[in-house]
């Protein structure tokens, strides 16, 4: 699974955490959905943070190859 993809599937999980969210908060059980809402901020900064690693791994490639 290449970087792009990864930040495809995260974010699809990330709008389907935010859809259980709006339920949890429809029902009134305030806290889980601010709970989720959280954990669905998570699985963003992850993919971001993997993808940006990558690209600081490419580019000291670069510099090295030069």
């Amino acid at each position: 699974m290449n970087d792009n993809d990864l930040l495809n599937t995260a974010a699809r999980v990330h709008d389907e955490l935010l859809g259980i969210a709006r339920m949890f908060a429809d029902a009134e059980h305030y806290k889980a959905a601010i709970q989720t809402q959280g954990f669905a901020r998570l699985v963003i900064d992850a993919a971001e943070a993997i993808r940006q690693e990558t690209q600081i791994k490419q580019l000291q490639k670069v510099k090295l190859a030069s």
